[in-house]
């Protein structure tokens, strides 16, 4: 498994665009806290940990009911390019949500956010298994659990850089590891060498 360059490329690819969406529990949720503004809505009081709840209960509620419409909507489509461009929409839309403050951009941006990542993770998970030898999906899969402890790291890094740096930076730090981990996913899944030793991922592709 040491030895197999594409599957080490597809975990490190899947542990640096899953921080970008560890950072909102981290860094954006730390930030929100002491810059976001109250608002009240509905004579309720929303504080910049309430605005947090508010953007995790969207992202529940998209999730529980949209993801088999959106997987139906891109059915049609190039899977590589729906993977491609929903993990770019995802990690981008986290980078900006580490500097924003107000919740019309906060709420649109998570449900875009949202509907990047319900396009693109099913068909990730599904394509994911492509790569595993069949006699070795224990080791493999094993191994791929480090994904998300490493993307907890990189996340946890971002609030501790945040004690040195201003929050576009954080963006922009949040979006270019999220971009190399959506090129290594993307290349470790559809690259031409993997399409011709898996023929029946490449008819399916």
């Amino acid at each position: 498994m040491a030895k197999d360059r594409r599957w080490l490329m597809f975990v490190v690819g899947m542990a640096l665009y899953q921080a970008a969406e560890f950072t909102m529990g981290t860094y954006t949720g730390v930030r929100l806290s002491k810059e976001f503004d109250m608002i009240h809505l509905f004579n309720i009081a929303i504080d910049g940990v309430r605005m947090l709840s508010v953007l995790q209960v969207i992202n529940t509620l998209m999730v529980v009911f949209l993801t088999f419409l959106l997987t139906r909507i891109t059915a049609g489509l190039k899977e590589k390019y729906v993977v491609f461009f929903g993990l770019l929409i995802y990690v981008t839309g986290y980078g900006v949500m580490a500097t924003a403050n107000s919740i019309t951009l906060l709420v649109p941006i998570m449900v875009v956010v949202t509907i990047g990542e319900l396009v693109a993770t099913p068909l990730l998970s599904a394509r994911e298994v492509d790569l595993i030898p069949d006699d070795k999906q224990a080791s493999y899969l094993s191994f791929s659990g480090l994904s998300f402890q490493f993307a907890q790291l990189v996340a946890g890094f971002a609030l501790t850089l945040g004690g040195f740096v201003s929050a576009f930076y954080i963006s922009v730090y949040i979006i270019v590891l999220g971009v190399i981990g959506v090129l290594f996913v993307s290349i470790s899944l559809y690259h031409r060498k993997h399409q011709k030793t898996n023929p029946e991922a490449t008819s399916r592709i």
